[in-house]
């Protein structure tokens, strides 16, 4: 038996009207679209879980950057910082020797949390110049409140540097 092809079956209708498939239509279009607004939508919510994520871990990878631009050898012994609404804070690090004219970090990867979103008013970072006799003044420190971007909004490479000017008084040995 051999069946006609559609281009010989002049009979042949289909048994959808015009309106079915118009309708057909508008539904293939509207699956389409919620289909592809379902994936905007799951895009956007993992997007705003990834920043919620990061922000609240904000502030706990912070470096802490001495820059020395005395002419005499320091030692940095810890930091106190305040942010704004909170009371002061102590970080402690390892005592780093801080070459004179050289800005290097003191304090790597410190959790800075309670100052998650808030402007850093100061950091101070208490520190001992090297005498001529190879001995170590007391302790001293230099306070910063002028950075680049106070706000700790991010645990991406945020950096604090405290400036400890040439000529600075507090910059010698006793």
């Amino acid at each position: 038996m051999k069946f006609p092809k559609n281009s010989e079956n002049k009979h042949h209708q289909s048994i959808y009207t015009n309106t079915d498939r118009k309708a057909r239509r508008y539904q293939w279009i509207n699956r389409t679209i919620n289909g592809g607004a379902l994936a905007i939508l799951m895009a956007l919510a993992s997007v705003v879980m990834l920043v919620s994520s990061a922000s609240a871990d904000s502030c706990k990878n912070v470096d802490i950057l001495l820059d020395n631009q005395t002419s005499v050898r320091v030692k940095a012994l810890y930091a106190n910082f305040k942010c704004e609404g909170e009371s002061e804070k102590k970080e402690m690090f390892k005592n780093v020797e801080v070459p004179e004219t050289t800005k290097i970090p003191v304090a790597t990867q410190q959790d800075l949390q309670s100052c998650k979103g808030k402007k850093m008013d100061y950091i101070e970072v208490h520190y001992k110049v090297r005498c001529g006799d190879g001995s170590w003044s007391n302790e001293k420190f230099i306070k910063d409140s002028s950075f680049l971007n106070a706000f700790c909004a991010s645990d991406a490479g945020k950096q604090y540097t405290v400036v400890l000017p040439a000529g600075n008084s507090q910059a010698t040995c006793n």
